[in-house]
């Protein structure tokens, strides 16, 4: 048997306050790294997420293209949103959303723009 290893995001924050003040009660678990922490002004403390569901990233990147009439970049959306964690998008739930909410992509000087029509 396996073990299941949770998915961990490392998030940066100058100082406790700012971690306490920055942290809802979302139900994460939210720890710092003692190994890499002795610096209290510089807090690298690591998050547990979740798995999304197709419906909750659909719903975040509806939400992010409707707020940016000229498009953004996977980057510039996954910058806006902390709870996208990925590097890369699924390729399967991009080609879904260009049929559900009418996502567009077209490359411009080199990025790909993704759009709403």
């Amino acid at each position: 048997m396996v073990a299941k290893v949770p998915l961990v995001k490392t998030q940066r924050f100058s100082s406790l306050k700012s971690l306490r003040d920055n942290r809802a009660d979302d139900g994460k678990k939210y720890w710092v790294d003692p190994r890499k922490d002795r610096d209290k002004d510089n807090l690298e403390v690591k998050v547990e997420l979740t798995k999304m569901a197709y419906g909750d990233f659909k719903r975040i990147i509806e939400e992010e293209l409707k707020k940016a009439p000229d498009g953004l970049t996977w980057t510039q959306i996954r910058e806006r949103r902390p709870e996208l964690y990925q590097k890369f998008p699924a390729n399967q739930w991009v080609r879904q959303m260009e049929k559900d909410i009418g996502l567009t992509r077209l490359k411009k000087a080199g990025k790909t723009i993704w759009s709403l029509k």
